[in-house]
């Protein structure tokens, strides 16, 4: 098996009065894995899909625009002009779960130093550190929101890139190694 692949998908649907849809479905990002001899197995284990800026699934307010996102698994088969694909729905959201940690954050350790007098024994685990949130352009960039009637003589930038909060977990104190 010559590899394997991980890829997030962002499928759109615009809906109109009429009852009339249209979906768009654009790869986001993808990850590429290794492949395998036969009889031999891989493992992906912690593999990073890093994930831009983009807008969240659940749009409460809006009826219009439906957002859904899938990760699709594939493995690549050699000769064949089938590969073998899973997909399944991901949920992106603009804020972090609270109380959710990284699947290999060590466990609590013990502190090696003995502890100063009078100081208080704690026996709860750390928090769990979120980076600070920042705002990122949308993944795809700007697009003209110049329409066909404006004229020549339309003052300022047509160009509009939404923005949207984002967590960068390598500014956080987690580790991913």
């Amino acid at each position: 098996m010559p590899g394997t692949k991980a890829t997030l998908y962002q499928h759109v649907v615009y809906r109109a009065r009429q009852g009339k849809t249209k979906t768009l479905s654009n790869s986001i990002t993808a990850l590429d894995g290794p492949g395998c001899g036969k009889r031999q197995t891989i493992q992906w284990n912690n593999e990073r899909l890093q994930i831009p800026a983009i807008p969240p699934s659940l749009q409460k307010y809006c009826s219009i625009i439906v957002i859904r996102y899938s990760l699709q698994f594939m493995v690549v088969v050699p000769g064949g002009s089938i590969n073998l694909r899973m997909e399944v729905p991901v949920k992106i959201g603009s804020v972090p779960l609270q109380g959710l940690t990284p699947f290999n954050i060590p466990p609590h350790a013990e502190p090696t130093a003995p502890p100063l007098p009078n100081q208080v024994q704690s026996s709860a685990p750390p928090s769990t550190i979120a980076p600070p949130p920042t705002y990122a352009q949308v993944y795809n960039g700007a697009t003209d929101i110049k329409d066909t009637d404006d004229g020549d003589y339309m003052m300022g930038d047509s160009a509009f890139a939404p923005q949207y909060a984002y967590y960068d977990w390598n500014q956080s104190a987690f580790s991913y190694s």
